[in-house]
Order: C-alpha cells, then sequence, then structure tokens
C-alpha cells in the first residue's frame, strides 16, 4: 500500500522488485487487499496484456489512517522526543538503503547473512 502511494498505477513486478517480495507472494498479497477492496488490478492500457495495480479510495482512507495510527504510536514509544529526529531519520534511511541493497536481485540469489 506505501508504494502505490508513491506509484499509483504500477505493474505487480514493478510492486514486487521495489518491495522486495517473490512475485507470488506478492500475487497472495494482492488477492487478499483485492478481497478487502484496498486495491484493484486493472488492464493496462499501453499493452493492453499486462495489469496495473491501483489503490481505491478506500484503500487510500484506510493507509492514511493506519499511517495516523503508527505516527501516534512511535511518537509515544519515544516519549514524544522530538530532540532527536534528525538523527533517527538518518539512522532509519541508512537501515532501508542497506535492507535494499541486501535484497536478493532474483529468486534464485539470496543474501548472505553473518559472513
Amino acid at each position: 500500500m506505501r508504494y502505490l502511494q508513491r506509484e499509483p498505477a504500477a505493474p505487480p513486478s514493478r510492486i514486487a522488485d521495489a518491495t522486495g517480495l517473490q512475485r507470488t507472494n506478492l500475487s497472495t498479497v494482492l488477492g487478499g487487499l483485492e478481497r478487502k477492496g484496498l486495491v484493484e488490478r486493472r488492464t493496462d492500457l499501453g499493452d493492453g496484456r499486462g495489469v496495473t495495480v491501483h489503490a481505491t479510495e478506500p484503500g487510500r482512507t484506510n493507509y492514511a489512517l493506519v499511517r495516523r495510527e503508527w505516527a501516534t504510536a512511535v511518537s509515544d514509544a519515544a516519549n514524544h522526543d522530538t530532540e532527536h529526529l534528525d538523527a533517527a531519520l538518518t539512522l532509519l534511511t541508512a537501515v532501508k538503503t542497506g535492507l535494499t541493497r541486501m535484497r536478493p536481485r532474483n529468486s534464485a540469489t539470496r543474501p548472505t547473512i553473518g559472513t
């Protein structure tokens, strides 16, 4: 859902690559989100063979609600500390970049952990 906030019409392959999910796992996730009415798949107007995934209005509303609740929980857990936000964001950005770099490029390649 977070990826669809930045890319409102994305093919499943791009979502899988961006999130690090295997395509089969993503298909299962998308099916569940579709059943809940949070996303929909549409025929790609560019070539008619592929599909793009779109967040629905309930999906966007639900995402915003979850994001607000998560922000409140994180703020509470940090005891509402605003003095160290820049350092925390720098660290979290480095962690995100490192985790993205460690992702396998395809299902045959796995990252080596601890060596």
